[in-house]
């Protein structure tokens, strides 16, 4: 079986390749998993303000309220990007609103 870690599931986001993310998540990486510095799988969705991408990853059960060693969460991110739709798509799932 075929696995796939968080640093090609970022190259994955990047590209916008649900396809690949699809294959793997979540039978052998976790919708939560992280980097060494916190970051999740939905925040680097949110900094592309990737919603296909983010609204799979809510729906395998994403944390959308983690925070990483930045304290930066995925709302704040987007926000940062000005990715005013990745931000609706958070909140109409129950993200917590953003300091």
């Amino acid at each position: 079986m075929r696995l796939m870690d968080f640093e090609q599931a970022h190259r994955a986001i990047k590209n916008g390749d649900l396809a690949s993310l699809r294959q793997f998540i979540p039978s052998t990486l976790s919708a939560n998993a992280t980097n060494r510095f916190g970051w999740t799988l939905l925040m680097l969705a949110a900094i592309k303000g990737n919603t296909s991408v983010g609204a799979f990853l809510i729906a395998n059960g994403a944390d959308m309220n983690s925070q990483n060693d930045f304290g930066e969460t995925a709302i704040s991110l987007a926000a940062c990007g000005g990715h005013l739709r990745f931000i609706h798509l958070l909140k109409r799932n129950g993200a917590a609103a953003s300091d």
